[in-house]
């Protein structure tokens, strides 16, 4: 049965509150699995599944998917597509409430890594990139649909509109490639703005301790709240040496007037080195 027809048996509505726009291409299907080097080998957790489109093509490629969908009327819709799938478990969780690590060995005991795919709505992109980023110690990998304009952000450089404090965060935890742009056209029903696969691979090791890494944190936010504003002034609120940041400004070769969109991660990082030392 076609995907639309089984829809329609179930007599589904789209929800604006989920930011539902289900995939209708099978050639992008194809890519964003492509995207995520997926095979027998991968055990794969899904966010959003929708009505399991990209969740079948998943299935054929991998070992394992679990497919995490907070909507409980698309659940039955899910079970029915993959009743003869003996490698697909469908849950019925909010993707924002649960510890996915927690999720996978739940359904996949034995996972030592597993990698995520989801065609993310726009309203839960960045709490969730770093629900994942963040606190899934056994992500190895996440193949995302974003919002272009997103996707830019999270490959900018530094000096340039689209760089700030998504772009540093997401780099700290993995290394980002943007893959390529997805026409809004090809998704129902079709949201206002074009989309972006992105994929992070996440680093085997944060570069920093936990110490280091407060620091480096308060200093990404503090520098992004008001842009115009030089570094310096944008961090005032952190009580730092002011001194001593003016004189690790001048040897990295930036100077006092520096802003903090005008730093690369790699400063950044020194800096919460340098000033998580007492």
């Amino acid at each position: 049965m076609k995907t639309s027809d089984l829809l329609k048996k179930h007599n589904f509505k789209f929800k604006k509150r989920f930011g539902q726009n289900f995939i209708t291409d099978l050639n992008l299907l194809e890519r964003i699995a492509d995207s995520g080097d997926i095979s027998k080998e991968d055990i794969v957790l899904e966010i959003g599944p929708g009505a399991g489109t990209l969740t079948k093509v998943l299935a054929e490629k991998a070992g394992y998917v679990i497919a995490l969908e907070i909507d409980r009327t698309l659940i039955p819709i899910l079970e029915e597509q993959f009743k003869n799938y003996s490698n697909i478990s469908v849950v019925n969780e909010d993707a924002l409430k649960v510890n996915f690590d927690e999720v996978v060995k739940k359904f996949y005991p034995e996972a030592s890594e597993y990698k995520i795919v989801a065609n993310l709505p726009y309203y839960i992109t960045t709490p969730l990139l770093f629900n994942a980023l963040e606190r899934a110690d056994l992500l190895s990998q996440m193949v995302v649909m974003v919002q272009k304009e997103v996707g830019q952000r999270l490959q900018a450089s530094p000096s340039t509109k689209d760089y700030g404090a998504l772009t540093l965060m997401a780099n700290y935890y993995a290394q980002v490639q943007y893959m390529f742009t997805v026409s809004k056209k090809l998704f129902s029903p079709e949201p206002e703005v074009d989309s972006a696969i992105v994929k992070f691979t996440k680093h085997d090791k944060r570069p920093l301790n936990s110490s280091q890494e407060e620091v480096f944190k308060k200093l990404v936010k503090a520098s992004f709240s008001q842009r115009r504003k030089t570094f310096l002034n944008s961090i005032k609120t952190l009580e730092l040496d002011k001194e001593r940041m003016i004189t690790f400004l001048n040897e990295a070769g930036y100077g006092e007037k520096v802003r903090g969109e005008e730093l690369p991660l790699e400063v950044y990082l020194e800096m919460g080195k340098y000033f998580s030392e007492k």
